[in-house]
This record gives C-alpha cells, sequence and structure tokens, in this order.
C-alpha cells in the first residue's frame, strides 16, 4: 500500500484474456462464466471468449468466499464478476491432498503406478481432467464474487473496451 494513501490498493477492470499478462499479486475485477466447479478444491472454472475465439481460462479460488457463495454461482453457465488477486498455479499434488480450507481431500487419490490422479464419488471414477485443467490457465484467489445475473455481454464488453481505451490499458 502506498503511504500516501489509505485503504485498500483499487482493483483493475480487466478481460478474462487479458489476466495472463498481468503480475502475481496484482488485484483484478473480471467477468466469467462459469465451465465447471470443483468443490473439493474450491475453485471455479471460469472462460469468457473475448476476444472471439479466446480460449483462456481462470482457476478462481473462492475459499474466501465460501460463506457468501450462492449454489447458482456455480452451476455451469453462470456468469460471475470476481474480485481477487493473481497467484501461482498450486503444485498439482496440493490440490489433490486439499480441500475447501485446507482440509484433506478423501476423493481424490493417485492411481497406482501412473502418477495420475483420479477420484472417486459414488462409485464412479473420474479421471485427472479437472486437476489438468487447472494446471493451465491463470489463477485467482477470489475476495469478492457476485453473480453478474443477466447481462448484456455485448454492452460490457463494448464499455470495458471503451474504457480501455480512454487510460491506455491493454
Amino acid at each position: 500500500m502506498n503511504s500516501n494513501t489509505s485503504g485498500p490498493v483499487a482493483s483493475r477492470l480487466v478481460f478474462l484474456s487479458d489476466l495472463q499478462k498481468l503480475n502475481i499479486g496484482d488485484k483484478v475485477r473480471f467477468l466469467g462464466c462459469v465451465e465447471r466447479y470443483n468443490i473439493s478444491a474450491a475453485t471455479l472454472i471460469l472462460k469468457h471468449a473475448h476476444p472471439t475465439n479466446s480460449t483462456a481460462i481462470a482457476n478462481v479460488n473462492v475459499d474466501h468466499v465460501l460463506e457468501s457463495l450462492q449454489a447458482t454461482d456455480t452451476h455451469t453457465g453462470a456468469w460471475v464478476n470476481i474480485i481477487g488477486y493473481i497467484t501461482p498455479a498450486p503444485a498439482v499434488s496440493d490440490v489433490a491432498k486439499q480441500g475447501p480450507r485446507g482440509k484433506p481431500n478423501t476423493q481424490m487419490k493417485a492411481a497406482s503406478g501412473s502418477g495420475e490422479l483420479v477420484g472417486k464419488r459414488k462409485g464412479k471414477a473420474r479421471d485427472g481432467g479437472m486437476l489438468k485443467k487447472m494446471e493451465e490457465g491463470v489463477h485467482v484467489q477470489a475476495v469478492m464474487l457476485w453473480s453478474a445475473e443477466v447481462i448484456k455481454l455485448g454492452s460490457y464488453e463494448l464499455a470495458v473496451e471503451k474504457m480501455h481505451k480512454a487510460f491506455g490499458v491493454g
């Protein structure tokens, strides 16, 4: 924090695709669409195909906002606003060993000999696809999350682009 100001550092409004250009520790605000929610890791996998055809992924850890998180905010296709800090990617073994709030994850274990992580839930085996996906993309620790509810996506994108041009961002 700057000694000339009081209060927290302001977040920077960016597109999800811009996250990869920023530094670890940067405070950001962005919009994303839920592709998947990993309950055991308390992580939302978000996408926003802007610019067109962007394949950027944000892995948003929601551990600090679990108490205010609504079930509808974790549904595939839900649009959410995030304020958080860019973090380094967790070690895959850490993600497999821990669930929310650092509790042991009883759903994931290493497959014998392969080193691949698999999980079992109600008798159904899952592959390590979620953990592999979490290795990709940018990682963010959410400090605030709220539903975008019904959003005019085109208007939002245009407004953020105009703001970026006006302030020379991006």
